[in-house]
């Protein structure tokens, strides 16, 4: 990652303590990686804010619920880099942080880690929905700010979701069938936040551009490239609906219940409607290029890379997950 702007001062990063797929926590080290202060915000003071520190991050404590927290974290900040949790509470977290900067004066140029399914107002997803709104919220009220709407699935959490079936029995299954969809990695999307943070002319006058994936891929080529990536032969197996709707009660007495809905919106708009959503957010590597300088992060290296996840070892993907 090179240093495209002449910037100076703060980049207030939040949701780096993520336990998906790390991607602002990546944002925290790429900047630190280019030689510029960071400063994120997190809740407790825990193994992931230590992680932050050890990327020469300066750690702050709030949270996005809190606006009273916000006032000072923003003091010196001249970029801000605003990632919300699939949970309840985007608007108003959205809400709070427009106040809090209204208040400061300092006008920092905002970025936010937005998702594909957010490009519409009437998404099936309950959080997307409000997440569309809060991307309108901070690109309306704010000078200079930009929401990008990543339409893919992110690598990193083929991982999160699967990885440890994986390693214990060898395959995995879900409910999104045999069609393909959108995947690029959780890597090449927090280096377009950055440099986003570090240009903000970078998508001239759009607002809220949707950023394309980078390979269309079904789960059953993803189990191929696994087996072919670490010599076992792993399996995928589409789950029945009555399996599925089983898997979400479980997930429910553990989730918050906007994550439910959100998993259980989405995949079965991926199993029953997928072809509109490619048609809407096309996978597009020329794209990518042009906004990475090179070419995306390729799904067979990324497994190679991290190749003992798969294999029953502990992970490596170097974030807080």
């Amino acid at each position: 990652m090179h240093d495209m702007s002449s910037q100076n001062g703060v980049t207030l990063v939040f949701g780096a303590t993520g336990r998906a797929a790390g991607t602002a926590a990546t944002v925290v080290r790429l900047l630190g990686d280019a030689g510029h202060d960071v400063r994120a915000l997190v809740r407790r003071d825990d193994e992931r804010a230590q992680w932050l520190r050890d990327q020469g991050a300066e750690v702050v404590f709030g949270d996005f619920a809190d606006r009273r927290t916000l006032v000072p974290a923003l003091d010196d900040v001249t970029a801000v880099q605003f990632t919300h949790p699939v949970s309840a509470g985007v608007i108003p977290a959205a809400a709070n942080l427009v106040s809090a900067i209204r208040e400061v004066g300092n006008d920092p140029h905002v970025v936010v880690c937005s998702m594909g399914t957010a490009i519409e107002s009437d998404s099936p997803s309950g959080y997307a929905r409000a997440q569309y709104v809060a991307d309108e919220l901070i690109t309306t009220s704010l000078r200079s700010a930009v929401a990008l709407k990543f339409a893919a699935h992110f690598y990193e959490m083929i991982n999160v979701f699967y990885g440890e079936t994986i390693r214990r029995t060898g395959g995995f299954a879900s409910y999104h069938g045999d069609a393909p969809i959108q995947w690029m990695a959780g890597l090449d999307a927090a280096e377009i936040c950055v440099r986003a943070l570090l240009n903000p002319q970078l998508f001239g006058d759009e607002r809220t551009p949707l950023i394309p994936s980078a390979v269309l891929m079904s789960n059953g080529e993803i189990a191929d490239l696994i087996s072919t990536a670490t010599s076992r032969s792993i399996s995928y197996r589409s789950l029945s609906e009555s399996e599925w709707n089983e898997q979400l009660t479980e997930l429910g007495e553990a989730a918050d219940a906007t994550t439910v809905q959100h998993l259980a919106a989405t995949t079965k708009m991926w199993r029953e409607n997928g072809d509109r959503f490619r048609s809407l957010a096309r996978t597009d590597t020329e794209r990518l290029v042009d906004l990475l300088g090179r070419p995306p992060v390729n799904f067979a290296d990324f497994i190679r890379e991290h190749h003992d996840d798969f294999q029953g070892q502990p992970s490596t993907l170097g974030a807080p997950a």
